[in-house]
């Protein structure tokens, strides 16, 4: 699974537009950010990055330039972060797709599902599902 480990990557360093390259490259639209010892934090979608970026460049007042914008930049940003901190669901690693599906429908603005051995948010992640997996499987 493509993802990011906090203590593996520093925020203030790893430039979004490397971020942005790296899913090109990896023909992902999401990037799943996990503690270090590999719970689920966030899930950070393409869109809401380049959302962001545009959203810096049209601010009169940006510090930054566009390319110096940082996942630390992203995440101080209370809005998007709330958005990727809300933007999952977590399912245990025996949960049948249609429980995944259910996860996903009942909460707002879901549309990833984290797989841990028991559900729990402080377990390491087995496994991802997205909403387009779990549509195709449907």
């Amino acid at each position: 699974m493509f993802h990011k480990r906090m203590g593996e990557v520093d925020p203030r360093t790893l430039k979004l537009r490397d971020l942005v390259q790296e899913l090109s490259v990896q023909k992902r639209n999401r990037v799943p950010i996990l503690t270090r010892e590999g719970a689920p934090l966030y899930i950070v979608h393409r869109s809401m990055i380049e959302q962001f970026i545009v959203k810096r460049v049209l601010c009169a007042d940006a510090v930054n330039e566009p390319s110096a914008l940082t996942l630390h930049d992203l995440l101080a940003d209370a809005e998007m972060k709330a958005m990727f901190e809300r933007s999952f669901a977590i399912v245990h690693c025996q949960a049948t797709l249609a429980d995944a599906k259910a996860m996903m429908v009942t909460q707002e603005g879901c549309t990833d599902v984290f797989i841990t051995d028991t559900g729990k948010s402080t377990e390491t992640v087995q496994g991802l599902l997205t909403n387009v997996e779990i549509a195709r499987s449907a």
